[in-house]
């Protein structure tokens, strides 16, 4: 149980790390700034949202790099895209699609979010 437990601390730091280079800041997603009379679902945290567009632009990006076969920028983009997943992951404990809660990503991109791996693998 120790060994999860520190090896959980060392991903949330290792996803602060990659924020503070990546988007300058982490924000806080207990502290939302939201009007009483929305209901908390209604409220994503803007870091999510822009980590969630981030990813989206990603795919396309390294979709468009597989087809010009631009392997060096590919990996280098894998390595990023998948440290980027791991940090909306960790800093906002989102489990859905970076498309939305209800949503998968497309199947003619190079790759997946973690939540619609098996759900591409199951569909075939």
């Amino acid at each position: 149980m120790a060994i999860e437990t520190l090896y959980r601390a060392l991903e949330i730091k290792y996803a602060e790390e990659v924020a503070k280079a990546t988007l300058g800041a982490v924000e806080n997603p207990n502290s939302l700034n939201t009007l009483n009379t929305q209901p908390l679902s209604a409220v994503i945290p803007i870091g999510q949202v822009e980590l969630m567009e981030r990813l989206r632009n990603g795919q396309v990006y390294l979709t468009e790099l597989q087809a010009k076969s631009e392997t060096e920028k590919l990996a280098a983009g894998f390595d990023l895209w998948g440290k980027l997943e791991k940090l909306l992951r960790f800093t906002y404990d989102y489990a859905g699609c970076i498309h939305g809660e209800d949503a998968h990503c497309p199947e003619h991109v190079v790759c997946f979010c973690d939540n619609c791996v098996i759900y591409h693998q199951r569909k075939g």
